[in-house]
């Protein structure tokens, strides 16, 4: 089930049937967990279908990797992340991941723990 999802993402239609509501905005959500250790969730939504990157920070501001980089279509989706950049484990920290979607931007700061 999505994270997405659980947080009231969903509606019923007329006949009972549930259908994914499409946002009318773009939107990022905090990271759940946070602070994570395996893994955390990113969830965002699109009112159009839309290019998107998802891009990792260390607390210096150096880009240390990519989560997300392709096209998305309209609605809300999750991306999870194992908290590994190529196959090996991020070090204990703070971090920041940033959503480019068209010309919406926005950034979130994360806390990895072990």
């Amino acid at each position: 089930m999505l994270v997405c999802a659980i947080r009231g993402r969903y509606e019923r239609d007329n006949v009972g049937r549930q259908s994914v509501t499409v946002p009318n905005r773009n939107s990022f959500d905090q990271n759940y967990p946070n602070p994570f250790n395996p893994s955390t969730t990113f969830c965002f939504g699109l009112p159009t279908p839309q290019l998107v990157r998802l891009e990792l920070y260390n607390i210096l501001g150096q880009r240390i990797g990519t989560l997300a980089n392709g096209a998305y279509e309209a609605g809300y989706h999750q991306i999870d992340w194992d908290g590994q950049l190529d196959g090996q484990p991020v070090a204990s920290g703070v971090y920041l991941v940033r959503l480019d979607a068209g010309p919406f931007h926005a950034t979130r700061k994360m806390m990895v723990v072990k």
